[in-house]
């Protein structure tokens, strides 16, 4: 519901002529090496940038990684916090209820938001977990999660994604998609929906501890590693150890980073195997049961759909129109691939822009009328490129960039729309 309601938002910002119209729109950008966030004016006729920032504001918290915008707030990911901050007149920013600092650091890798808007979830790669943050009225948010998935020893959450009443993790300490049922209030269960026996699921029973660990509702201690808790939907292996890390798809993909759903199809971007790799879903979200199988005397493997030529890891993934849009780090580039009719794959990307080393992408948002704007890193700038609207492949070069903000690396950004226009 957050998404399609920012989606909505813009839309309706979105005049005659197909482009943003004079309601003004704001693109904040994280300055990860100075600790701030830059907001860059858009121009009502192509999406172009402005050169400089009007807007600026230094966090409390240091290194931001991800930047998300809903209902008027930009919400940042930091590495011991996250903040939250109203928009106000031409896209200033009021300081709202942000999370406790946190020590050892919290290591933001992820955020997303419950179905209802209510709820964020942030992935916590220094406590290898998935937390829920409740939202106040204003949108600032709770100084302590409410629920949580906890990892066991040395997990690494670095991507996250809600679709439906799901919560889909990339699991790297078992190389694993994991999928978790959200609950009516946005909670997070402590285990996930579905353990796969062989080929039959099974339910789970009655919540009980494992050795002298009493398991509550929302166990989320780190010395917790093995936890019977949860929802009548829980599964449990044979010897009724419920693992918090089961999930519905082991894919055996090492550095899973970002994950994607587009109709019936999750793409999932493989960092060690630099490989994108497509799992057709099952019309309840989960992975098919059928689509198990044999990978030695250990596990089950989830076979791909599709996958492409190994190529390079990317940061992010994004779609629009008929492709997957995929920032490649490394190679200074932005790939795109132009999905089949049935959502699958090609092997090469079927076009990306000119190559510049010095750009090292990292994150990226897509407008609704198809603009591409792409944290530049080391580029220390924001480019925009314009998308095909007919398949949403991307110019060979952008039609609009921030000058250099010396030493800023912005490495994620985030688009609102403002009421009162954008100076």
């Amino acid at each position: 519901m957050i998404r399609l309601m920012r989606v909505l938002a813009l839309c309706l910002a979105v005049g005659a002529g197909g482009r943003l119209a004079a309601a003004g729109t704001m693109l904040y950008a994280t300055a990860a090496s100075q600790n701030r966030v830059d907001g860059f004016c858009v121009g009502d006729k192509g999406g172009g940038l402005a050169a400089s920032p009007s807007v600026s504001v230094a966090l409390n918290g240091a290194s931001p990684r991800r930047a998300l915008v809903a209902n008027g707030v930009l919400y940042v990911g930091e590495d011991d916090r996250v903040e939250a901050f109203a928009i106000g007149p031409h896209g200033g920013l009021r300081r709202l209820t942000g999370t406790n600092h946190v020590d050892p650091a919290m290591r933001v890798a992820d955020m997303a938001f419950s179905p209802d808007g209510r709820t964020l979830y942030v992935a916590q790669n220094g406590y290898g977990r998935v937390v829920a943050y409740p939202l106040d009225a204003e949108g600032g948010l709770s100084p302590d999660f409410t629920s949580c998935i906890q990892g066991k020893a040395g997990t690494s959450y670095l991507a996250i994604l809600v679709n439906g009443e799901l919560l889909y993790t990339s699991e790297q300490l078992t190389d694993r998609i994991a999928t978790f049922p959200i609950g009516a209030d946005g909670s997070l269960p402590a285990a996930p929906s579905t353990c796969v026996l062989g080929t039959t699921t099974v339910d789970r029973p009655p919540a009980t501890a494992t050795g002298n660990v009493s398991c509550g509702a929302n166990a989320c201690e780190k010395s917790v590693t093995k936890c019977c808790v949860g929802a009548p939907r829980i599964a449990c292996t044979a010897d009724a150890d419920c693992d918090p890390l089961a999930g519905t798809s082991r894919t055996k993909i090492t550095g899973l980073r970002s994950i994607l759903i587009v109709g019936d199809m999750l793409y999932a971007e493989a960092v060690d195997a630099k490989k994108i790799v497509a799992f057709r879903l099952q019309g309840n979200g989960l992975f098919a049961p059928s689509g198990l199988r044999p990978n030695g005397k250990k596990f089950l493997q989830q076979k791909a759909e599709s996958r492409t030529a190994q190529i390079f890891w990317y940061a992010d993934l994004h779609f629009y129109a008929k492709s997957l849009i995929a920032s490649q780090f490394k190679h200074g580039r932005i790939d795109a691939y132009r999905l089949k009719a049935d959502g699958k794959l090609p092997k090469q990307p079927t076009r990306f822009t000119k190559a510049n080393v010095a750009a090292t992408p990292v994150r990226m948002t897509i407008s609704p009328d198809g603009v591409l704007y792409v944290a530049g890193g080391e580029l220390d700038s924001v480019q925009a490129f314009h998308l095909r609207p007919t398949d949403g492949l991307p110019a060979r070069t952008p039609f609009s960039q921030t000058t250099v903000q010396t030493g800023s690396f912005p490495n994620d950004v985030a688009l609102a729309v403002l009421s009162d226009g954008c100076s």
